[in-house]
């Protein structure tokens, strides 16, 4: 049976790009706000800042573990990449709610195409 979305290798340069492009993303926003609460100065709660921060950090490292099992044609990190997309679509619903209409339109197509992508990859055996 053919796919609509093409051949399983281009599937899973999809699924490794935009899992790798999702990992710089989290990463910068943890590198923004640690930048951000620096230069703010004294208003800043570190203890609020720093879980934020290291829930980036983690976030981010793991959807590079995830590419990573993309790229070797592994499975370990395919269920945490569907759940990390699937939990992102949620999310934007309530940037449409917050009218942050830019985000709110391209997380979830970023999101869903990742799921459909890594959905549809076949497992290794």
């Amino acid at each position: 049976m053919k796919s609509f979305l093409g051949k399983e290798d281009v599937r899973r340069k999809i699924v490794i790009s935009l899992l790798s492009l999702e990992a710089a993303g989290m990463l910068f926003f943890a590198i923004a706000l640690i930048i951000k609460g620096i230069t703010v100065g004294s208003d800043v709660e570190w203890y609020v800042l720093s879980g934020v921060v290291l829930f980036l950090i983690g976030g981010g490292a793991g959807l590079f573990f995830c590419a990573k099992s993309f790229k070797d044609h592994r499975n370990y990190g395919r269920a945490p990449a569907i759940l990390a997309n699937l939990i992102a679509l949620g999310c934007s619903k309530y940037m449409f709610e917050g009218e942050w209409h830019r985000a709110a339109i391209t997380l979830p197509l970023v999101s869903a195409t990742v799921v459909i992508c890594a959905v549809s990859i076949k497992p290794a055996e």
